[in-house]
């Protein structure tokens, strides 16, 4: 399992953590941005934060869950979900391999990357296969099959931060 803590070094996104980990043979596949809001610096009651949720594969959606004032003189919110499916059920379903194949085979390489986007890339992976070299502390090993490694959780910075565990909104918190 990788697991890596990365910032932007701009202004816009000074004190954003962004967190990726990658994973083969969990308990299930699953390519998704989770992106969880800060905090509304005025709070009515103990309200939840909101997110968006990039679905990738194997379902591809944008999923937003917000926070919302319930109608009436009260002061209370709910959680409102917007849910923009771009795959139904009676769709067809077409492996990203097969795809990639047949653009391929009809001379279309706009799916694929340029070298320059490759030699980025590499920029970004680079340092961290050297760290790793260097660091000869184990890799965490987990069974296939199994979900969500608790090693994969010492990556955050603060007690109020876990992740996503799943597209379905509403009621996704940690254990």
């Amino acid at each position: 399992m990788l697991r890596l803590n990365c910032v932007i070094d701009n202004p816009r996104w000074k004190g954003v953590p962004f967190y990726i980990r990658t994973a083969k043979r969990l308990h299930e596949a699953d390519t998704r941005i989770s992106i969880r809001f800060k905090k509304a610096p005025l709070q009515v009651n103990e309200q939840d934060q909101n997110w968006l949720i990039i679905g990738i594969q194997p379902r591809e959606c944008i999923k937003m869950e917000i926070q919302a004032k319930v109608p009436g003189l009260d002061i209370n919110t709910r959680t409102i979900q917007l849910d923009a499916a771009n795959r139904l059920a009676e769709d067809d379903t077409v492996d990203a391999y097969e795809a990639l194949l047949l653009n391929l085979m009809q001379g279309d390489n706009s799916n694929y990357l340029h070298i320059s986007e490759a030699e980025a890339q590499w920029r970004l992976v680079d340092p961290v296969v050297k760290a790793w070299a260097a660091d000869k502390t184990p890799v965490h090993q987990y069974p296939a099959g199994s979900s969500d490694p608790e090693a994969s959780k010492v990556i955050f910075e603060a007690e109020d931060q876990f992740w996503r565990y799943s597209i379905e909104l509403g009621g996704d918190k940690p254990n």
